[in-house]
């Protein structure tokens, strides 16, 4: 045999048995595909210079904000900045579908620093409202403001160096102010070679605002979370954030049923197909394969309905079906809901 074919031979044979004797490795995601993909659209459509522009308005009370809008950057017409992923798919049982997601990368979905270490922690992504007028409140009106929050979610555990902070501007000034934060929960255990003192839950934070440098023409407040800078990792989930006068420190009970996932498809076999190739056969029959999950926030059963509405691409409503009404149990006794509201729904459509 010639000697340089058979270098080659046992070249490969070697190689092979490196490659195929390595066990498998789970690595965190270092980007975030989704909001690079959105980025991209973003550059293709409008130049730099309108990138960086920001609606600058004064809200008024009440500021209330779920996420459930379907987006990927937070809604312009609430929030200053586009570091945070507005997501439906990171969250364990939100409060209500979509959440704000804070992590280690940027808002064109890269790691703000590739060279970070990965024990390392450094100040990561922001959530600006728009400027807030409180200038005609006092003390005594009880201003409070209260968000709910979750670490790792479907992601990656913060560790105890990671943190999610929320702070005040004071207008005078121009300066932020901490009023609250959390450092991470992820401890990993040598001897047991696993994570330990994790807490998945949603929490819920109330403070109130009674500081006088706060309540004036032009409020703010911004979360921001400290991660590892190098990958999509250290996830944060914030929900439901809502400020108003006249509450208490015990005002966390609020009246909403909500979706908490999306809903599966009707179809058997697909999420989606074209209506040209539509049979009836094609759509879910059983009750439990159409359940949907609904969240009562609230502490007291709640009666609720269920229905559709089918549109066609121009808009135009072309089917609706009303499903039975059934009670939903509060989120604090009994968990989720999987509600079955139908079986079979009617399309009454034809082309």
């Amino acid at each position: 045999m010639n000697r340089s074919i058979y270098l080659a031979i046992v070249f490969v044979f070697f190689t092979c048995q490196s490659i195929f004797g390595q066990e498998e490795v789970l690595l965190d995601l270092q980007t975030n595909p989704v909001v690079a993909k959105k980025w991209h659209q973003l550059q293709l459509n409008y130049s730099p210079a309108k990138l960086a522009q920001q609606v600058i308005d004064t809200l008024a009370l009440p500021f209330l904000e779920d996420f459930s809008k379907e987006s990927v950057y937070p809604d312009t017409a609430k929030w200053i900045g586009s570091s945070v992923f507005i997501n439906r798919t990171y969250p364990v049982a939100p409060v209500s579908i979509g959440v704000a997601t804070f992590d280690g990368v940027d808002s064109t979905g890269y790691p703000y620093n590739f060279a970070a270490s990965g024990t390392s922690s450094g100040e990561a992504d922001h959530l600006t409202s728009l400027p807030i007028d409180l200038g005609s409140f006092f003390p005594v009106d009880s201003v409070y403001f209260s968000f709910f929050y979750q670490a790792q979610g479907r992601g990656n555990a913060p560790e105890v160096k990671d943190s999610l902070v929320l702070q005040f501007k004071r207008a005078s000034t121009n300066t932020w102010q901490n009023v609250w934060s959390h450092k991470g929960y992820q401890i990993w255990d040598q001897n047991l070679n696993k994570a330990i003192n994790k807490d998945t839950n949603f929490h819920v934070v109330i403070v109130p605002v009674i500081d006088t440098a706060f309540l004036k023409k032009g409020f703010q407040f911004r979360f921001k979370n400290y991660a590892t800078l190098s990958g999509n990792v250290d996830h944060w989930h914030i929900d439901y954030v809502y400020l108003k006068n006249n509450r208490t420190r015990a005002d966390t009970i609020f009246e909403d049923v909500a979706f908490v996932y999306e809903p599966s498809s009707l179809l058997k076999k697909y999420q989606a197909m074209p209506w040209e190739q539509y049979k009836t056969s094609e759509l879910k029959d059983a009750v439990a394969t159409l359940s949907t999950y609904i969240r009562n926030t609230n502490n007291v059963t709640k009666n609720t309905f269920y229905n559709y509405v089918i549109k066609d691409n121009a808009g135009t409503q072309v089917s609706t079906y009303s499903g039975a009404s059934d009670n939903v149990d509060p989120y604090s006794s009994i968990g989720l809901c999987k509600y079955p509201p139908f079986a079979t729904p009617p399309l009454n459509y034809v082309i």
